[in-house]
């Protein structure tokens, strides 16, 4: 299956990952609100706002927390040296691999543009572990 791109960058659109700049902890923290379920570091999220905050000084290894505590991912995420556009609000980048989100990106105003490396295999692998894909014909779980 073809591997989509998801761009958040339209309020209101169904893939879209809302912001609520005003309301992050601190200049190293965010607040990002994503309106869908996603995968990362191997973990089905399900929508809800989320916490995001670096657990190494250059963020290198990146903590996603949901707000009420109940669901934690780390994540490795490698720079992308890609500046964000000034006055850029926090968002996360999705890519669609069977019709399932995984986080692809991080922008946050305050560092350069952070990617999580991920393989349409790894997805592959990680939507089987899920049991969101059946396994004998490798087509998305209903």
């Amino acid at each position: 299956m073809r591997k989509t791109l998801v761009a958040l960058l339209v309020a209101g659109a169904p893939s879209l990952a809302a912001i609520s700049p005003s309301a992050a902890q601190s200049s190293e923290e965010a607040l990002v609100k994503v309106p869908f379920p996603f995968i990362t570091a191997d973990k089905l999220m399900p929508a809800g706002t989320y916490l995001v905050s670096g657990e190494t000084g250059d963020w290198s290894v990146v903590r996603i927390a949901s707000v009420d505590g109940k669901m934690v991912a780390i994540v490795g995420a490698k720079n992308t040296a890609v500046k964000p556009v000034a006055g850029i609000q926090p968002r996360f980048w999705f890519t669609n691999y069977h019709g399932h989100y995984f986080l692809q990106r991080l922008w946050m105003p305050f560092l350069d543009v952070r990617e999580v490396p991920l393989t349409k295999a790894e997805a592959e692998r990680t939507l089987t572990r899920l049991n969101l894909m059946h396994q004998d014909v490798g087509d998305p779980a209903k």
